[in-house]
């Protein structure tokens, strides 16, 4: 019995590995190296800022937090590390990640296979979905758009302060396509249905299924840095946060 329980162990930890291997894959070499680079930083932010909690606790008090606040400098809230936050967003300007974050307004969406997948989703006939309850929750109607900060105006030649999700992303497709955790995986779902996602709405989602939300998991990082923490670490590089 011993032995069949450290197989099927082994077995489920190989399975975890195939899967972000398959999604590394999926987004190819310089892509995958570019978001764990970032996933790292978020990591690092975590570490550096949790003190005696859990990642989970602390994870679950920051997108709390990150909810209510206007403005997304934390110099007066958590320490950051702003040298390595600019580190993440130049390796992301400098592969086509970018626009798998849409780094820059006037840069059109033109991987094919991963539109098609937006596509293909959509037609998909929701129900019973936890992510749905946040989106169609009246709570959260003032929300559901957040706009620019008039003092952060968009500049189409420089990396912007979304405060909305990428219309289309081979990382949220990724996601979709690869992770078998159900909140993370429908939350995929939902970003890619709705479009243009506000933060907060991902923020109210993962907080409305926390006791089903493993923070500590690649594909939940990953899905945090790609709809929640690209904003926040480009609001405190050293250039923004100044």
């Amino acid at each position: 019995m011993r032995y069949l329980i450290i197989i099927l162990l082994l077995f489920s930890c190989n399975n975890k590995q195939d899967n972000v291997k398959s999604f590394e894959d999926y987004l190819g070499k310089d892509k995958a190296e570019s978001l764990n680079l970032a996933i790292s930083a978020w990591d690092n932010f975590v570490n550096i800022n949790r003190g005696s909690k859990s990642v989970t606790d602390f994870s679950k008090g920051f997108l709390k937090k990150l909810m209510l606040m206007d403005s997304w400098d934390s110099l007066d809230k958590w320490s950051v590390d702003c040298k390595q936050f600019e580190k993440v967003i130049d390796e992301i300007n400098e592969t086509d990640l970018r626009k798998e974050f849409w780094m820059y307004s006037n840069e059109t969406y033109d991987d094919n296979e991963v539109i098609q997948y937006y596509m293909d989703v959509k037609f998909k006939d929701y129900s019973n979905e936890p992510f749905d309850t946040i989106k169609h929750n009246d709570d959260f109607e003032e929300i559901l758009a957040v706009p620019e900060s008039e003092d952060n105006p968009i500049k189409f030649d420089e990396p912007r302060i979304r405060r909305q999700s990428s219309l289309h992303s081979r990382i949220i497709s990724g996601i979709h396509k690869y992770c078998n955790e159900e909140v993370i995986r429908q939350g995929a779902e939902i970003t890619i249905e709705v479009g243009n996602l506000s933060p907060n709405i991902v923020i109210g989602g993962l907080l409305e299924n926390k006791e089903r939300v493993d923070f500590s998991s690649y594909f939940t990082k990953a899905y945090i840095v790609q709809t929640i923490f690209y904003d926040f670490m480009n609001s405190n590089t050293c250039k923004n946060s100044k």
